[in-house]
């Protein structure tokens, strides 16, 4: 990315005109980010981050977009939306990464957060997708990771707390098979 320094306002179209940035318009996208199978649990003494260009999914009215970070030996996915803090309260999202032949995938779904939040306020949330490296590798095909994304409108209680799955019972199944002495 350039080193232009904009108000926020003229961020986005920054984006659209000067930056080669994979966009999307709609609710949801499939797409991907290049990763090379050489580097996996190839670690030196200095801990980098790695950060991929994140990919840009439009809304009407709003914009956000999916980020990669590798913070060795964990990566972690996660979706940032640019505009009002409401925003992030407005929406949940799925982020499902997935193998070559579809037999394999992993899913994060819950919240997202804003584009401002520092990557370790995003890993210390939990409210992203940790992977190992060994799953990144089941993961990879062709030099990359595919990685489908959706957003929904979140689901809200009367009190307008988040409620991202009912339950009739009101019980978790867990909770209900500890109970009765199943596992």
């Amino acid at each position: 990315m350039c080193s232009k320094v904009f108000p926020c306002e003229l961020f986005l179209e920054h984006l659209r005109s000067a930056e080669n940035l994979e966009s999307f318009s709609g609710r949801h996208f499939l797409s991907g980010f290049d990763i090379e199978m050489e580097t996996l649990g190839v670690y030196d003494d200095v801990q980098e981050t790695e950060i991929w260009e994140s990919i840009w999914l439009h809304h009407p009215g709003l914009d956000f977009f999916l980020f990669l970070e590798h913070f060795q030996p964990y990566w972690v996915l996660w979706l940032g939306a640019f505009g009002p803090a409401q925003a992030c309260k407005e929406y949940t999202c799925s982020i499902t990464p997935i193998n070559k032949d579809g037999m394999m995938r992993m899913e994060y779904v819950g919240g997202i957060h804003h584009v401002r939040a520092s990557s370790m306020e995003v890993v210390n949330s939990r409210e992203c997708l940790i992977l190992s490296d060994a799953t990144v590798k089941n993961l990879l095909h062709d030099g990359g990771i595919d990685v489908a994304v959706c957003l929904y409108p979140r689901a809200t209680t009367g009190d307008g707390s988040a409620n991202l799955f009912s339950r009739s019972s009101g019980e978790s199944p867990s909770k209900v098979l500890r109970r009765s002495g199943r596992r």
